[in-house]
């Protein structure tokens, strides 16, 4: 990240499938949040919250899109907060705040509906607990 550059997120994608990890999903409408609720039942849990328009494709079109894994995720979120963490300091001082999944990543879930189609989710992490970068806050 060079001088003047903005803290950007990174765009991600996550097949919405059952996986040897996560056996289970879940996919209803949550009116207190008023949208779509997509639920991987995972080790540690993953929940994502849809409210905008979604993309149908053709499933020709899959393989331009990276899949990425839980695992594969944990390790982009050390390597933004490590590569952004200067320009945290420098935009919002040695406290900045905290980020979590939403604040890092620009996250998509894909649908394959069809042999022939698959559908794009903008969505947005739900119940995620924040994490630091790992450092001890400076002593006043």
């Amino acid at each position: 990240m060079g001088y003047g550059q903005k803290i950007e997120k990174k765009i991600i994608y996550i097949k919405f499938e059952k996986t040897e990890k996560c056996n289970e999903l879940l996919k209803f409408y949550y009116q207190e949040e008023k949208g779509i609720v997509l639920t991987f039942f995972c080790s540690g849990g993953n929940s994502f919250l849809y409210k905008s328009k979604s993309d149908t494709l053709p499933i020709s079109k899959i393989a331009k899109y990276k899949i990425s894994t839980f695992e594969e995720i944990e390790i982009l979120e050390k390597q933004w907060r490590k590569k952004s963490k200067k320009a945290l300091i420098k935009k919002y001082g040695k406290l900045y705040p905290p980020f979590d999944k939403n604040g890092i990543f620009q996250t998509y879930l894909i649908e394959i509906i069809s042999d022939k189609q698959f559908v794009i989710y903008p969505v947005k992490w739900r119940n995620l607990e924040i994490e630091s970068d790992g450092e001890e806050p400076p002593k006043r």
